[in-house]
């Protein structure tokens, strides 16, 4: 949306999940910014650059607030779930990656995520 997609689906849901997953794990905002283009520097920083030369981020460098002059931040910061049980861990940074996937058709539904997730269903692995 902050690209300027018109399209409603799931999708963007999905996404709004894995950031209040990713915001309950980490106690803090994932992306907080002051304004839509502070935002979009930090959803760049920490899921990496949309990449023109890439056949899959076509979609994304079509949207009407893409611009090729958007940072191209270097590697892919994952997420510090260091307050999540050592079991959960792995299984929470799939699912975190799944959710805030830039591409909105790879993200999975939440059936999809209650079946290839198992403790999706019992998320009390997690240090309160």
């Amino acid at each position: 949306q902050l690209l300027g997609s018109k399209q409603y689906g799931y999708e963007l849901d999905m996404w709004g999940v894995g950031c209040v997953i990713g915001e309950m794990v980490t106690k803090h905002p994932l992306f907080a910014g002051g304004s839509e283009i502070e935002t979009i520097f930090k959803i760049l920083a920490s899921r990496g650059a949309i990449r023109p030369d890439d056949p899959a981020h076509a979609p994304l460098t079509a949207l009407e607030h893409y611009s090729p002059s958007l940072p191209r931040f270097n590697g892919y910061g994952a997420l510090v779930l260091d307050a999540v049980d050592e079991a959960w861990r792995d299984q929470l940074s799939r699912l975190l990656d799944a959710l805030l996937d830039y591409l909105p058709h790879r993200r999975p539904s939440a059936r999809k995520c209650l079946q290839d997730f198992a403790f999706c269903g019992e998320l009390g692995g997690m240090a309160a």
